[in-house]
């Protein structure tokens, strides 16, 4: 049996994660533990230890964030605590006890003006603090888990789908409730879908324990290079299409540089995967075609809810 849990599962990724156990998984009889912030508490020690050691997981997914980049810029402490200290602490016990750490981590802990591809390997720059926030945490894990082999770091852009809080969402909200959006489109990134994200996990762990020896750090994003400009526009586009609202918003291009933001960011937010999709043996799928899969998600359960 082997024990998997879940932090942050109530959340965008864990809610997926959830969901979408594959049945070459599910064979080997797993048991998911999802706890609630009272059961387990990642930014207290004691907390940690007190679960890890009573429930012995195998393999942990920590989906849990911070992930408001502009309010970090104010509120640093509590994204340091949650983001950084908690990853001292996690690492810590399954030192201890044992199981082995799947961390989430981000695109934010890079930045450049230039159109330049982030390997795994490449420096960390963070420009914003919720980037160098997320960078402690991966330094805690590096310090503390690497040299066992006990942690694996996956980094993501961009991340969106039809549960949680996300750009996708704001944007069906925006065009229903807007004639006109200024929306961002000189800076380029990779999109990258909650669902495929939970499948690259969950392969991720399949491949671990089939024995494979797999990178401590891997890069995941949806395949083609796009802009948040493109991206509102396929969703006012096919939203409209299918119904999740009556009619598209008008859009209008505006400079990063003159969009109004308390985090700085950079031009540039280029992951390259390619080491992942070998390692894995994976393809990721073009941006438009998953995002139309998570709008298809979000319109069932708009109908859903309306029964």
């Amino acid at each position: 049996m082997l024990n998997i849990l879940i932090i942050g599962a109530s959340g965008q990724l864990g809610q997926v994660l959830r969901s979408s156990v594959p049945a070459s998984i599910q064979k080997n009889k797993i048991n998911l533990l999802c706890p609630n912030k009272d059961e387990l508490d990642i930014t207290n020690s004691s907390s940690c230890e007190e679960y890890i050691k009573k429930y012995s997981p195998n393999y942990v997914i920590n989906s849990a964030a911070y992930t408001k980049v502009d309010q970090a810029e104010k509120e640093f402490e509590k994204a340091h605590l949650i983001n950084g200290k908690s990853l001292n602490y996690l690492s810590k016990n399954l030192l201890n006890y044992g199981g082995k750490l799947i961390q989430i981590s981000t695109d934010a802990i890079f930045h450049s003006n230039k159109k330049e591809f982030f390997k795994p390997n490449s420096i960390p720059n963070p420009i914003n603090k919720y980037g160098l926030s997320k960078l402690e945490g991966e330094e805690n894990i590096r310090k503390i888990l690497f040299k066992s082999n006990q942690a694996y770091i996956i980094r993501t852009s961009w991340l969106m789908g039809h549960t949680g809080t996300n750009f996708l969402k704001t944007m069906v909200n925006l065009h229903k409730t807007r004639n006109h959006l200024k929306i961002v489109y000189d800076q380029s990134g990779f999109l990258t879908t909650s669902s495929s994200l939970a499948s690259f996990c969950w392969e991720l762990i399949k491949k671990d324990t089939n024995g494979k020896t797999m990178p401590k750090i891997l890069h995941w994003c949806d395949e083609g290079q796009t802009s948040w400009f493109e991206i509102a526009s396929h969703i006012g586009y096919r939203g409209e299409k299918i119904g999740l609202f009556n009619k598209k918003a008008s859009l209008e291009k505006v400079n990063l540089a003159n969009y109004p933001a308390l985090a700085p960011r950079g031009l540039y937010s280029l992951l390259d995967s390619s080491e992942s999709i070998k390692k894995l043996e994976i393809k990721p799928k073009n941006w438009k075609d998953v995002l139309d899969f998570e709008m298809d998600l979000l319109k069932k359960k708009m109908l859903k809810n309306k029964i």
